[in-house]
């Protein structure tokens, strides 16, 4: 909301929502160059997120 016009209303109306992932994660295309993403194989990739 950085650069907004302080409307009291609209901070009123306004909430945030944090998300913590933990487990494994799959993944496509991170850090894959684009040609390569053709290929499923290449492309997957698995995370851990602790």
């Amino acid at each position: 909301m950085r650069g907004m016009v302080e409307d009291p209303k609209l901070v009123a109306e306004t909430c945030v929502i944090e998300v913590e992932p933990t487990g494994h994660f799959v993944t496509y295309g991170v850090g894959v160059p684009l040609l390569a993403m053709r290929d499923s194989k290449k492309a997957r990739g698995r995370v851990s997120v602790v």
